[in-house]
């Protein structure tokens, strides 16, 4: 089982290509932002202080949940891939059983989603540091490290349950292209949260995108926003705006019950999975 995770991590970052295409919509969102949405995001924020810093930092927490989730999903592809060479069949002959193969998929998933989600956190600081003097303190990054975590195993649990039900190559890269693009707008990277409308705005609560960007945005803007001291009477409506914390009755969701929430969804995936595997036996 180790063998076959060193395998599909082999794989992955062996190629460049698959490096880079996995973080495709995570560019466009970064290119979207520095060419447009900055721009008109610091026009209607223009009576805060140090806007352009807390807009980095929301997008790094958007842009951050967008590569968990495209990352893992080219990882744990690969099991189409096997599936369509007749890797799977010949892995049947070994002494690995099905579930364990599933697991080995899974396992080199959230390490790779692990290592992007680094990466990527590494290079956006650094380009916005660059850009706008942004700084973010050893603490809050260490406070992340965990998150990267809950974040590489809910996406990876996610994507193992979508790709069970891809028979082929052709519909997975439909489904591939189809989540790339949703998962910016879901995790509010393209378009702040607040924007949407109730209906769809209550459509993408039931998917963990906007959880997991506001988690991020919760520990990266919580001493930022403390030092600008919002009104109490506009916080509601700015965190809102901004997908820091996820509206339910009329009250926003703390980065506390978006940790639980992924949870939840995690064990969601983990099980509908698990129950697919006993079906088809």
């Amino acid at each position: 089982m180790k063998s076959f995770i060193n395998r599909n991590l082999r794989l992955f970052f062996s190629q460049p290509k698959n490096v880079i295409l996995s973080l495709f919509s995570s560019i466009i969102s970064l290119t979207l932002y520095l060419v447009f949405l900055k721009n008109n995001l610091l026009d209607s924020m223009s009576g805060i202080s140090n806007t352009d810093k807390i807009l980095d930092l929301w997008l790094i927490g958007g842009i951050l949940t967008i590569t968990a989730m495209t990352t893992s999903f080219t990882g744990i592809s690969q099991s189409v891939y096997d599936r369509e060479k007749g890797v799977l069949k010949d892995l049947s002959l070994t002494s690995l059983k099905s579930s364990e193969v599933s697991l080995s998929y899974l396992c080199s998933s959230v390490i790779i989603s692990f290592v992007m989600q680094a990466m990527v956190y590494l290079l956006t600081f650094a380009l916005f540091f660059t850009l706008d003097d942004l700084k973010i303190d050893v603490e809050t990054s260490l406070i992340l490290l965990p998150i990267f975590i809950l974040n590489s195993l809910v996406w990876s649990g996610f994507n193992l349950l979508v790709i069970k039900n891809i028979k082929n190559i052709k519909s997975l890269g439909r489904i591939e292209a189809l989540l790339s693009t949703a998962i910016g707008f879901f995790a509010g990277a393209y378009i702040p949260l607040g924007v949407f409308s109730k209906s769809a705005y209550s459509i993408i609560k039931l998917t963990p995108a906007p959880y997991s960007s506001s988690l991020f945005r919760e520990i990266l803007l919580k001493r930022p926003l403390e030092k600008i001291k919002i009104p109490t009477s506009e916080e509601f409506d700015f965190r809102k705006l901004l997908g820091i914390g996820i509206e339910f009755y009329g009250k926003l969701t703390s980065g506390y019950q978006n940790a639980l929430i992924l949870i939840f969804f995690c064990l969601i995936c983990l099980i509908g999975g698990m129950i697919i595997d006993k079906i088809r036996k």
